[in-house]
């Protein structure tokens, strides 16, 4: 056998001479066959697109990625990897922008594998939108939406009054489906906080966000006593609504040796006065008052004083009446059962 010289790239050339005369047998190299095709990819804008093909035979140097018939060079954003000594190749794209049906081609030798991208800007529906909330201090409190569709729970963020908001031991999060709550755990008296959710990548159309208020115990103050006749009126001023507009107050009294509180009244008092009836004359009272919101009934606050009212007065001896002369003094007397500030003299029915 001859020497041997290449005839054309990627064949190998054998020359034999024998007897006179000359052959030459060319030898063509095993042409390169695409296994696992390209898949079309769907993202979001900023996520990643990961493309994957596996060749017939290893191949590193005649090969190469295209997007749109450019060429693909490795940067940040773009990594180029192959394994197996070059049987399967990866391209991965990062940080994508918005675009539709991009081809993504990859070339080994003569054969070729195209699949399409497309990065699109989410868009969300609000099937189901967040409420306002009212809860007492102490109380556990859940905020709710629900999408159209589910989104990865790493996509969703929620915020309370524009900071985001992470799990602790104040905040839960938790999603189910297209569902997403988020828990606060312990309510706390604060002014009233905005709460939205919102998701990376996507556009939530609707009320995605709601309001929450913490109510807190009401207390009052400036407390008046007056006596009309045989009641008592009780005169208060509450030091604020706790969040929540008040809608009534309790009023509850015991006598001074008992420590038992007693309502003075079946339904909440509206107004800010109160007149205590069918007391017992003589017997000494305490009085304390709670105001009520959508919270509940407040702290109670109790009046210092006692208050103790009069017995009836009577009159034990009647006036009595005698023969009087023309000029004499006459002296006229009656007792009462108690003594009496309020003692008026009338003469036919005149002062």
């Amino acid at each position: 056998m001859g020497e041997c010289t290449p005839v054309r790239q990627k064949e190998t050339s054998v020359m034999a001479q024998s007897q006179g005369a000359r052959h030459c047998l060319c030898l063509a190299a095993k042409p390169i066959d695409i296994l696992q095709e390209l898949s079309n990819v769907e993202t979001i804008n900023g996520g990643e697109a990961l493309f994957e093909c596996s060749l017939s035979r290893p191949e590193t140097k005649d090969c190469q990625w295209l997007i749109d018939g450019k060429p693909v060079k490795e940067s940040a954003n773009v990594e180029i990897v192959s394994f197996e000594s070059g049987r399967r190749h990866l391209l991965l794209l990062k940080d994508l922008h918005p675009c539709e049906n991009t081809r993504v081609t990859f070339q080994a030798g003569t054969s070729s594998t195209t699949a399409l991208l497309s990065v699109k800007t989410w868009q969300l529906e609000v099937v189901k939108p967040l409420e306002n909330k009212t809860a007492i201090a102490g109380e556990q409190v859940e905020f709710t939406c629900v999408l159209n569709e589910a989104v990865p729970e790493s996509e969703v963020t929620w915020y309370a009054n524009g900071v985001e908001l992470k799990c602790n031991d104040q905040w839960a999060m938790r999603a189910s489906g297209s569902s997403y709550s988020l828990i606060l755990k312990k309510a706390q008296a604060q002014p009233t906080q905005e709460i939205n959710i919102c998701s990376t990548g996507c556009l939530i159309n609707g009320q995605n966000s709601s309001q929450y208020l913490c109510l807190i115990p009401l207390k009052t103050q400036s407390w008046l006593v007056k006596v009309q006749s045989l009641s008592p009126c009780l005169g208060f001023t509450p030091l604020s609504d706790g969040g929540s507009p008040i809608t009534g107050y309790r009023v509850e009294m015991r006598l001074v040796d008992s420590a038992l509180w007693l309502p003075c009244h079946t339904e909440p008092v509206c107004n800010t006065e109160f007149l205590v009836e069918n007391l017992i004359p003589g017997a000494g009272y305490r009085f304390r008052v709670a105001a009520i919101n959508r919270a509940g009934i407040g702290e109670p606050v109790q009046l210092p004083q006692t208050v103790t009212l009069d017995e009836p007065v009577s009159m034990t001896k009647m006036l009595s009446s005698s023969k009087t002369q023309k000029g004499k003094m006459v002296r006229l007397e009656c007792e009462l059962s108690a003594e009496s500030k309020s003692v008026t003299w009338l003469k036919d029915n005149e002062r």
